[in-house]
């Protein structure tokens, strides 16, 4: 799955929950269970696990080995080998071993077994790790219940109790918890090594809102209990929110793998697509463009992709390190290597969707990628485009200025780009009003006509939070004055600022605005 996004593992949580790096999660397998298979009810009140308080000694809980120590030491099993496997229920797609997110209420979990357990000894093994997890948690208890299905097949539901009132002083609580197999003993007299786990930190949900922009007003469009969130760089299209998901959590720069959804702001319907959805691809060459503005690959013969979209599907072969739509979601232009394993000199290629003509600029991306800040990984190729152009830019080596290239639709030709700011960093973004005649940069110089008109930080906007407002030459943007978030308008033309709201929370995030730009979608965790 292809790797974005930065999410959330704290250093607390990485002392008590294990598995907290880049390498804890894996590509999922299919979960052992009949297809169609029901859910039965889940009695929720048969174990207390209480935690530890963080003053508490950590050595006043027995650890499982110690538990097991005058039993007969049978061969243990390792993670490797796959004896078990652990998923969600409510999202099978997540699964052990891996440190994830989770909302803040109840969850169902399943766990498979290769072979038949020993049932009570496996409630132990999850009873006693569960507490040894619990050593900082800040919350009074976790209430859970098994229930077997056969003995290679259990439902444990797991229900977190003291999570809500006020929060303490210093900062938000963490509330986790860890379901872990080690320990647990087959029927045979095997015992599950370590690697067989699901850690699992919950998050508040955030939900979906739409605030009038003519009086301010706010209407709730989504009651989510599981953390989702949206991209600032795939907006609300008509009726359809897009949303992720992270496989693992880490509050940290690591990159984690995402889910993708698709959600009907008027029939509340949450859609899941088979692969990760990106403005920019980056990939195999065999994937889908969606003319609401992102990119997918192709799914497996028989998975299903949400309807509602216009899509077409593209197979330039080879791997791909970028892409765009043109303004007129005519044309496609892509950034191709011969594999995943060359980032210099890539292939530019245009796809006209209207004749199914390629143009091929061979070689034409001549630098190096640039490097991810945390990891080794490369950064794709990022595109912006405009009536007439796609604009592109590149590292430069060592102290070297960046690259930076146009590439003209109707010429074909590509040329040097010399845009009218700078900054430490080679990439740099851009909006542009719909007329076009304004392009406000990432960091926030807007311009007309070519000709700098103001910066938007005089005005107290945030050029990453805002968005023009369509057939306008106004910016909505979400404001930070240090003390709360407020929802404000720009007039361009008139270089005046009007305030819709002060009272958005502190967390909202803008999701986009509608076609008739008379509502601004924000996504929040709390109650606008």
């Amino acid at each position: 799955m292809k790797k974005l996004q930065w999410i959330g593992c704290a250093l607390v949580l990485a002392l008590v929950l294990p598995g907290c790096n880049e390498n804890s999660g894996t590509q999922p397998v299919s979960p052992v269970v009949s297809e169609g298979e029901s859910t039965p009810a889940i009695r929720l009140a048969e174990a207390t696990a209480t935690p530890v308080s963080a003053a508490s000694p950590t050595g006043t809980i027995p650890t499982l080995a110690e538990t097991l120590r005058a039993e007969p030491s049978p061969s243990v099993v390792p993670a490797e080998e796959k004896a078990a496997r652990i998923w969600l229920v409510q999202e099978p797609r997540i699964q052990s071993p891996v440190t994830t997110s989770v909302g803040m209420g109840p969850e169902v979990l399943q766990v498979a077994f290769a072979e038949a357990m020993d049932r009570q000894h496996v409630e132990k093994a999850i009873k006693s790790n569960m507490e040894r997890a619990f050593g900082n948690a800040v919350w009074d208890k976790l209430t859970y219940s098994f229930q077997w299905e056969n003995d290679q097949l259990l439902k444990l539901a797991v229900r977190p109790t003291g999570t809500e009132g006020p929060r303490p002083p210093g900062g938000s609580p963490r509330y986790a918890y860890s379901v872990n197999l080690e320990g647990a003993r087959t029927q045979s007299g095997k015992t599950l090594g370590d690697g067989y786990f699901l850690h699992a930190e919950m998050l508040e949900s955030r939900q979906l809102w739409r605030i009038s922009l003519k009086d301010g007003s706010r209407e709730q469009l989504s009651d989510f209990t599981e953390p989702y969130y949206v991209s600032r760089d795939i907006p609300v299209s008509g009726n359809t929110a897009f949303l992720q998901r992270g496989i693992q959590y880490c509050y940290c720069d690591m990159s984690v793998d995402l889910l993708s959804f698709a959600y009907g702001l008027e029939t509340g319907e949450l859609a899941s697509y088979p692969a990760t959805i990106m403005n920019n691809y980056q990939g195999e060459g065999d994937f889908y463009a969606d003319t609401r503005g992102f990119f997918f690959a192709a799914p497996a013969a028989g998975e299903k992709v949400p309807s509602g979209g216009e899509t077409v599907r593209i197979r330039p072969g080879g791997y791909i390190w970028g892409s765009a739509w043109s303004k007129d979601q005519r044309r496609i232009i892509m950034a191709r290597g011969s594999s995943k394993e060359q980032v210099s000199g890539l292939d530019l290629i245009v796809y006209d969707r209207e004749t199914g003509e390629e143009v091929k600029l061979v070689g034409a991306v001549k630098e190096e990628l640039g490097d991810r800040e945390v990891s080794s990984a490369k950064v794709p190729v990022s595109f912006y485009t405009d009536r007439e152009y796609a604009y592109f830019s590149l590292p430069g080596k060592g102290s070297e200025p960046a690259s930076r290239y146009r590439y003209e639709w109707d010429s074909q030709v590509l040329s040097p780009w010399n845009p009218p700011v700078e900054q430490s960093y080679y990439w740099l973004p851009f909006k542009d009003s719909s007329d076009g005649q304004y392009r406000l940069y990432g960091e926030g110089s807007l311009y007309r006509d070519g000709e700098l008109v103001t910066r938007v930080t005089a005005h107290n906007l945030d050029a990453y939070r805002s968005s023009w407002l369509p057939d306008t030459r106004k910016l909505v943007s979400v404001v930070n004055d240090g003390q709360s978030l407020r929802l404000l308008l720009y007039d361009a033309d008139q270089g005046t600022e009007q305030l819709i709201t002060d009272r958005i929370g502190d967390d909202a995030e803008l999701a986009g605005v509608s076609k008739d730009g008379q509502w601004v979608y924000l996504f929040a965790s709390q109650r606008l």
